[in-house]
């Protein structure tokens, strides 16, 4: 087929350009003149084109799903929207694939004008996966929900990929004009629960006005630029002086490296924590790599579920220690513990606490690593904070040198457990399992797999018998919540829920326990009923014929015209 293609094609636009030649000419009529154009460039469209040439563009189209599977998978936001596209991407690719497999049959649509429609299905689907990508996560979304035009860039994309899928005509093709009522149906679904979402999510993502804060990006950029290993050090900040801070008496407990101070400077006297980072053993890579670090932290204080970092502090250069807000409680399982067993409301309020940081650290491309419960600070109005970033990496970084510890596999995902001691990525998936096993943990309030005390034997448990424990059967705690809670710590990373659907079941529940109850005096019609009252209220209260003589009866002082109350004060009013 190449060796013959490229004189066919020479031979039909001489015969085009004869054409057009003996019309000037006045050697034929211009109507067979103008069919015999026609028919030149009808056949110039239809000249073949080697299958070699396709292949490229095949390749393409594969590779792009792929990616768009990956885009699904992850998504945070308008995963149905992801879906319907990825659906429409499936098909396409199943029907050039089978070109492909059975191209000696299909012979005639390797043609010219078909190299050139697949070139543009490559273009409409490469648009497809970039527009995904943006609006499947927090950071991309920013310009389409200030626009308002996430329906309508969707609705675009859906008619142009149509299009182009109609000009290859595959020999079999779904007929996507069926499915666009249901389609239209997701979509707005999805847009529904994202403006739900951004009305409550909070913590710093978004701005008074309920779009994704400038601060989400900012922190995306920033975090890429340290990953970036020609940025070597981009600290912003000087050096906090030590004598800004006096050191208070506390408990020994605290630890060796962690010492409670109380901040003098211009009268603020509040109390925070130090904490020893770096010493003499320390290079200078690795401290540079720490005021990196803290540069990124100091700007995580917009989310008010993660512990404040005020930045490094040294007493002679040697010994540098990170300055953080202190959390007088101490640790989640220190607080429950010494103040247990918690109010179902309270464990609620935790848990909502944990998820709404960790979903500001999945909208900046952070991952914690080490979410436990000696992670989770209390502060002194009971907020729980996330804490501890000396593990925490970019989402596309790769695990180094993460210290294995038998707390750490309490709450470390099978696929992590089989590879302990390589370095191999760490993604949000594994981050969400940790989290399944916080929540069990804070309905609990026990240790996950206490009766084990040896790595190997968590590890077998967990990643090859696929036990996990379960909640106990007068747990308080909503249904709903343990549902969650399992799937979160399901054996397979993509059948766990993401960070913002765990998010939103927490904040529902949280909603439903606080609403205060409806009243029981009042039934279904609006009027009083007796048979409703409950015990041990004053509706309950009976009393006797003394206590009743014995009330004092009060004059109707709507009888008396010459006093009044106004803003608190008694006023005369004289007739």
């Amino acid at each position: 087929m190449s060796e013959t293609a490229a004189p066919k094609k020479k031979a039909v636009y001489k015969r085009v350009n004869k054409a057009a030649e003996a019309a000037v000419d006045g050697m034929e009529p211009v109507v067979n003149t103008i069919n015999t154009i026609c028919a030149g460039v009808e056949a110039a469209a239809n000249v073949a084109v080697p299958f070699a040439n396709f292949l490229p563009l095949i390749g393409e189209v594969s590779r792009l799903l792929k990616e768009i599977v990956d885009i699904y998978q992850t998504a945070e936001h308008n995963k149905r929207i992801c879906g319907v596209m990825l659906d429409r991407v499936t098909i396409a690719e199943s029907a050039i694939k089978n070109l492909k497999v059975r191209r000696e049959e299909n012979e005639d649509f390797f043609s010219e004008e078909n190299y050139i429609n697949l070139q543009k299905l490559v273009t409409v689907v490469g648009k497809i996966r970039k527009f995904l990508a943006e609006i499947s996560q927090l950071k991309g979304l920013q310009k389409y929900i200030q626009a308002k035009n996430i329906e309508k860039t969707t609705m675009d994309l859906n008619k142009e990929f149509d299009f182009t899928i109609q000009l290859l005509e595959f020999a079999f093709m779904v007929d996507f004009s069926a499915r666009n009522d249901i389609d239209n149906k997701k979509i707005k679904a999805d847009i529904e629960d994202l403006t739900e979402y951004l009305q409550v999510i909070g913590g710093g993502l978004t701005d008074t006005n309920k779009n994704v804060s400038d601060l989400v990006v900012q922190l995306s950029v920033l975090n890429k630029t340290i990953m970036d290993k020609s940025e070597t050090n981009i600290f912003q900040n000087e050096l906090l002086p030590y004598n800004d801070f006096d050191e208070t008496e506390v408990d020994e407990n605290i630890g060796k490296k962690i010492k409670k101070f109380k901040r003098i400077k211009n009268g603020i006297n509040d109390f925070v924590a130090l904490k020893l980072v770096a010493d003499e053993s320390s290079n200078e890579d690795a401290k540079n790599n720490i005021k990196n670090q803290v540069t990124i932290l100091r700007k995580l204080e917009e989310c008010h579920n993660i512990i404040q970092f005020f930045g490094l502090t040294t007493t002679d250069g040697n010994k540098w220690f990170l300055v953080t807000e202190w959390a007088e409680y101490g640790n989640l399982r220190e607080f429950y513990n010494t103040y247990g067993p918690l109010d179902v409301k309270v464990k609620l309020l935790f848990a909502l606490d944990i998820s709404r940081g960790l979903n500001f650290l999945r909208a900046v491309e952070i991952v914690h690593r080490d979410i436990r419960a000696e992670n989770i600070l209390i502060t002194d109005h009971q907020t729980a904070k996330i804490a501890n970033f000396n593990s925490s990496r970019a989402v596309t970084d790769v695990t180094k040198n993460h210290k294995t510890t038998l707390e750490c596999v309490r709450y470390c995902a099978p696929e992590k457990l089989e590879r302990l001691g390589s370095q191999t990525k760490y993604d949000t998936k594994s981050e969400i399992y940790s989290f399944g096993i916080l929540l069990w943990e804070i309905a609990e309030e026990k240790v996950p797999y206490a009766d084990y005390k040896d790595i190997m034997a968590i590890t077998e448990l967990v990643g090859e018998k696929k036990y996990r424990e379960p909640f106990s059967e007068v747990s308080p705690l909503p249904k709903e919540y343990q549902d969650i809670a399992k799937k979160a710590v399901d054996h397979d990373p993509n059948y766990r829920p993401s960070f913002t659907r765990i998010f939103t079941v927490l904040q529902e529940l949280f909603s439903k326990k606080s609403r205060p109850p409806p009243s029981p005096r009042i039934n279904s019609s609006g009027s009083n009923s007796p048979s409703l009252r409950r015990q041990g209220t004053i509706d309950s209260f009976k009393l006797s014929e003394e206590e009743e003589d014995d009330i004092m009866i009060l004059p109707n002082f709507s009888d008396f015209n010459y006093m009044t109350f106004k803003f608190g004060y008694i006023s005369v009013i004289f007739d």
